[in-house]
């Protein structure tokens, strides 16, 4: 997904900018609370500044065209990389953009209400850092 915390938010990262464990952290914000300077959370994940319609196609369908690793992993096709933030809010795209994602689910609905529940996607994690672990990669959750 193309939103992120930002840099320094003491709430969510450590003094060396480390995700701190059970924090509950926004990573878009919504109308009217802006961090810096107009940045929401959102991201430009391709770094084309391509807007809008770039950042709702993110949302969709969970890609981009340049393809990024965590910190320390060693792919050759990962990109060192600078994520530049999308200024503004993107309210209406937000919200479009999750509606059309969701529409592909249900994907691991277990209790036949028609949707993937949380904790028919999430488990307690198991590495001993992740709060929760993914059990159902398909589901657009």
């Amino acid at each position: 997904m193309p939103w992120a915390i930002l840099k320094g938010d003491s709430a969510c990262l450590d003094a060396q900018n480390n995700p701190l464990s059970g924090a509950n952290c926004p990573v878009k914000l919504g109308s009217g609370a802006s961090t810096i300077g107009g940045w929401f959370g959102a991201l430009d994940l391709d770094g084309s500044g391509g807007g809008s319609s770039e950042y709702e196609s993110n949302i969709i369908d969970g890609t981009a065209d340049t393809k990024y690793c965590s910190v320390g992993q060693t792919d050759p096709d990962c990109q060192s990389f600078v994520v530049d933030g999308l200024a503004g809010n993107k309210v209406g795209g937000t919200d479009h953009a999750i509606e059309q994602r969701l529409l592909n689910e249900p994907k691991c609905d277990a209790n036949g209400n028609g949707r993937d529940d949380f904790g028919e996607v999430f488990v307690p994690g198991q590495n001993g850092f992740a709060q929760f672990a993914i059990v159902c990669p398909d589901s657009p959750r």
